[in-house]
């Protein structure tokens, strides 16, 4: 994270030193702040980070119930997310091809198989279709590409840019 002229990991940092950091005028939430700000109103997808993450992560988000969910690149992260609550939806995050795309979800018990963009395709949204999954596409600043994304069949992008591919959804035909 950057501060200025310094650089300053948030892993570093106390609660009260993050709580004191401004971004853009703005201080940055916790996980609990953005729970109490959105609550139900809006799916919380959190991304696990570290280790020691994922107990307190789906400690809070455990009441949302389906408004919340996890997903890590560190399955190790999503399979104590399954352990310590069962009921939170989990994902995982893939930037390789696999062969069976179903094997990261079947191994923790995840619903989600967040993809990098650039390795999806018909034949693997049909196969994670096709176990049950749900193909979330990460991340998708073009919104040319997230419209051939959709018309692939994803269930979700992330981008950087809602604001543009909101606009280029508008412009569509109905």
């Amino acid at each position: 994270m950057a501060g200025g002229s310094q650089k300053m990991a948030i892993s570093s940092m106390t609660l009260a030193e993050l709580r004191e950091y401004q971004v853009g005028g703005e201080a940055i939430p916790t996980l609990a702040d953005v729970i109490a700000r959105v609550g139900r109103r809006l799916r919380i997808y959190c991304e696990l980070k570290g280790p020691g993450t994922a107990e307190s992560a789906v400690s809070a988000l455990a009441p949302l119930g389906e408004a919340a969910a996890v997903h890590s690149f560190d399955h190790r992260l999503i399979a104590a997310a399954r352990l310590a609550a069962p009921d939170v939806p989990r994902g995982v995050l893939e930037s390789s091809y696999h062969i069976d795309a179903c094997f990261p979800l079947r191994a923790v018990a995840g619903r989600d198989l967040w993809q990098h963009e650039a390795s999806i395709d018909s034949a693997l949204v049909a196969k994670v279709h096709a176990c049950g999954g749900r193909v979330i596409a990460w991340t998708v600043n073009d919104a040319d590409r997230a419209i051939e994304l959709a018309a692939l069949g994803v269930d979700g992008v992330c981008t950087d840019d809602v604001a543009a591919l909101a606009a280029r959804y508008r412009q569509l035909p109905t």
